[in-house]
């Protein structure tokens, strides 16, 4: 165990592996579960064997038959309980199913899908019986056993309940201890909004959770060192020098690290992203700088779980109908999961108060989820603002419109945002709208996928 000290605060890492982090007691739940069948098989095979021969020597083909339709029943269950069913979600790998994807396509300038093989084991290996039963059974003995606990995106401690992403473009361990590569940031998709937008542009550089509060890491096995350059520092540098003074580039870190508190959680607990609190925290700022007065909403402590990375098919389903906990789409209700490893954290919140819920007005696009409008009716002097970037546009949205007559929130990594929200598209779009100023909440790989 090694411990490091960040801006006064103490952290324990615990790592194996070189932060190729893995359970203590078996991350490959399920292939333990086939093995153990296999031996029992053969031990049963074997205890067989023995009581037949003890009987007769020449009834031993019973035995051979009978392990023989035990191998083949152990490998039909796969394939005769397989689920066709489509766009199946897996609540407990927070995912999508994969899609079989014929051999024939429909595209006549490529009428013969070249991957089959590797889209159809894809599909098999998401799709063979008994598959949900397994995983849901991993997870069971992961809750149970393991002191880390993973998702197909993120690890959670059990010791403290906080959760990190762990994907190779979201590393928020690696980040803090030189074990991250840095993404490339998509400069040129910024750079044409910037050139061709005669409009003032602010970057909000968000830091990686990590950054704040390195001290709830509590993983560990050999010696680590604090990373001298963060993301945060990484990306700040280079927006100042590929935008230089074209835009206002402002990095958070800081000021996040100066209103941490013990009691207000400047992020979420269980996942990745800032809470009202500490987007309520920016808007204030903002005000500040750009001379317009906040407007103070009566705030609610609310205890709640988001379930973001790990949650059961009836949190999921809620989540879809609410409207994700970061991002709760202006007047649905938070959900919540509690028992014995997820424990619900208290969170100051806005948006939920009966004064928001009225003043504030909503406008969705029908055809495309990346596109709302916002409209404060209690703000007389009109101020547009148009917020563009990645899932952090939406809790900033919220607390944005606290403050200014209208945000036109647009989110690029949605089903149809990155071709609806591509650098012309909004360049046009900006240009008919005429906002007072532009937005950009940017974290880790924002832009990565647009052109």
């Amino acid at each position: 165990s090694y411990r490091i000290t960040f801006n006064g605060a103490a952290a324990n890492f615990i790592q194996a592996n070189d932060l190729n982090l893995k359970p203590r007691y078996t991350h490959f739940a399920v292939f333990g579960i086939l093995i153990i069948t296999f031996i029992g098989t053969g031990v049963f095979y074997k205890l067989l064997r023995f009581v037949l021969n003890q009987r007769s020597m020449q009834q031993s083909h019973y035995a051979d038959i009978a392990f023989i339709l035990a191998i083949v029943v152990t490998l039909a269950i796969p394939t005769i309980g397989i689920n066709t069913t489509p766009n199946i979600p897996e609540p407990n790998e927070n995912r999508m199913l994969a899609e079989y994807k014929p051999f024939f396509t429909n595209d006549w300038h490529r009428p013969i899908n070249l991957t089959y093989m590797k889209d159809f084991e894809n599909w098999f290996n998401d799709r063979f019986g008994a598959r949900n039963d397994l995983v849901s059974l991993k997870k069971q003995i992961d809750l149970h056993f393991n002191e880390i606990i993973y998702s197909k995106t993120a690890l959670c401690q059990k010791f403290n309940s906080w959760c990190f992403l762990n994907r190779k473009t979201f590393d928020e361990i690696g980040n803090v201890i030189e074990k991250y590569s840095f993404p490339k940031i998509n400069i040129p998709y910024i750079r044409k909004i910037v050139e061709k937008t005669n409009i003032p542009i602010i970057i909000l550089n968000y830091p990686m959770k990590t950054e704040i509060y390195p001290e709830k890491i509590q993983i560990v096995t050999h010696k680590v060192k604090k990373a001298k350059v963060m993301f945060s520092d990484y990306a700040q540098k280079v927006f100042e020098k590929e935008l230089g003074n074209r835009v206002k580039i402002i990095n958070l870190k800081e000021f996040f690290l100066k209103h941490k508190k013990d009691n207000d959680l400047i992020y979420f607990v269980d996942e990745h992203h800032a809470t009202e609190y500490g987007n309520k925290l920016v808007v204030d700022y903002l005000a500040k700088i750009l001379n317009f007065k906040p407007i103070e909403y009566e705030s609610q402590n609310l205890n709640i779980a988001t379930g973001e990375f790990f949650r059961s098919t009836k949190d999921y389903w809620a989540r879809r109908k609410y409207g994700e906990t970061f991002g709760e789409t202006f007047g649905g209700h938070y959900t919540g999961i509690e028992n014995k490893y997820f424990r619900q954290n208290y969170y100051k919140t806005y948006s939920l108060s009966n004064e928001y819920q009225n003043n504030i007005e909503i406008k969705y696009e029908k055809n495309c989820d990346a596109f709302i409008n916002l409209h404060n009716k209690n703000i007389k002097k009109a101020l547009k603002v148009y917020v563009l970037g990645n899932s952090f546009v939406e809790t900033f949205s919220k607390m944005l419109i606290t403050s200014v007559s209208d945000v036109y929130r647009r989110r690029v990594n949605t089903k149809c945002g990155p071709n609806a929200l591509n650098s012309e598209k909004v360049i046009s779009e900006i240009k008919n709208i005429m906002p007072d100023l532009i937005i950009i909440p940017f974290y880790a790989d924002t832009f990565n996928k647009m052109q």
